[in-house]
């Protein structure tokens, strides 16, 4: 149904009608992510950190012809960084109705890249991208991601970013999609640190068995091989990227649901799920080093003899020690240090808490030889 939602919306977008002296390039895009594009002349994504970049000379200015669409949270709109020439030169934000964006004007004819980067996850809504417009006699020149190491990194809010431009104490309450910045999520500052290229699969409020809301409808593992995750109908090409590094970070969500709603979280359940995951992803990516983290949200304080800290690093370090008991050697355990003020949004990770994350957890790393 979604899907065909998109369809429509992609034949009110081809109405846009640009100027003569200009053209639109997509093609010769590149991207680096989770994207769709089974629809001619559009590419269609939603999950955050989803990169485009393009290489060209010979054009002054140079927009892009994108718009917003399937807004969870009408009032929230996605947010992408925008760099030229590997310098970032802030934030734009589509609206809901496709027109160009200008990236930059005054541009010398010498040769330029540009990269746009969400920022935003996939509840604030799905992208359509038709392309950056250039001069018309310009040239497009080869570009690409070329990295020697893939990474991926699993998650849900905590991976997304989720608040994290906020910082303070008391927390504040309610999330706002400005205040969202995956490029400073702990997973890509990891990446970077590693100079690799980045692919992110994570979603607020969703766990391995349960989600934040109580129910299992659209768990991580459930919408791990679709494109779009709210789009039953998209499916990866898992030939698209293949990761040598894959991070799982889940079930915060599904003891938050055991604290807010009274739904014991079953250890040989969480673990059972938790090994299929992994199985499943062991299948898809024979060769990846896996690693299963524990998050930096939970505490053996609060819910009160809930000891949800010691139980979660007790049931992912189980998961860890039956996969190498049974013969996978390549999948280990890291867990995250509790956070400490200031805070994000609704008590999520600050930027400056992600940026602790990332450099222990690349201690870590180099200790298996990254």
């Amino acid at each position: 149904m979604k899907r065909r939602l998109i369809l429509f919306l992609f034949l009110i977008c081809c109405c846009h009608s640009f100027t003569m002296a200009e053209k639109l390039v997509l093609k010769e895009c590149s991207f680096l992510g989770r994207v769709d594009n089974a629809y001619k002349g559009k590419v269609i994504f939603s999950y955050p950190g989803v990169s485009v970049k393009l290489k060209f000379k010979g054009s002054s200015k140079i927009s892009v012809l994108m718009a917003d669409t399937l807004r969870s949270i009408p009032e929230q709109s996605n947010y992408f960084y925008l760099f030229i020439d590997g310098k970032l030169k802030g934030k734009i934000q589509p609206t809901t109705q496709l027109q160009p964006i200008v990236l930059a004007d005054g541009l010398s004819k010498s040769e330029h890249t540009v990269e746009l980067i969400k920022l935003t996850e996939s509840q604030v809504g799905t992208t359509i991208f038709n392309g950056f417009l250039l001069d018309d006699r310009s040239k497009v020149l080869k570009s690409d991601y070329s990295a020697d190491l893939n990474v991926e990194f699993i998650g849900n809010s905590i991976t997304c970013g989720y608040g994290n431009e906020v910082a303070s104490f008391p927390p504040k309450s309610g999330f706002e999609s400005i205040n969202q910045n995956n490029y400073f999520a702990w997973g890509a500052i990891v990446a970077r640190k590693l100079s690799a290229n980045y692919q992110c699969v994570a979603y607020s409020g969703r766990g391995l068995r349960r989600n934040f809301s109580g129910d299992s409808l659209g768990t991580l593992p459930l919408i791990y091989n679709r494109v779009l995750p709210d789009d039953d109908d998209s499916h990866w090409n898992f030939k698209n990227y293949t990761p040598n590094l894959l991070v799982i970070n889940l079930g915060t969500n599904d003891f938050s649901a055991e604290t807010n709603l009274g739904l014991t979280v079953d250890s040989v359940e969480f673990v059972s799920s938790y090994l299929k995951f992994v199985k499943q992803l062991r299948d898809f990516y024979p060769k990846a080093t896996i690693v299963c983290v524990v998050g930096p949200m939970m505490s053996d304080d609060y819910p009160k003899d809930g000891m949800q800290w010691s139980r979660i690093q007790r049931y992912v370090g189980s998961v860890v020690s039956s996969s190498n008991k049974a013969g996978d050697s390549n999948i280990y355990y890291f867990a995250h240090d509790p956070q400490l003020p200031p805070l994000g949004e609704d008590y999520h990770p600050s930027k400056s808490t992600h940026e602790r994350m990332a450099d222990r957890f690349v201690s870590f790393l180099q200790t298996l030889g990254y």
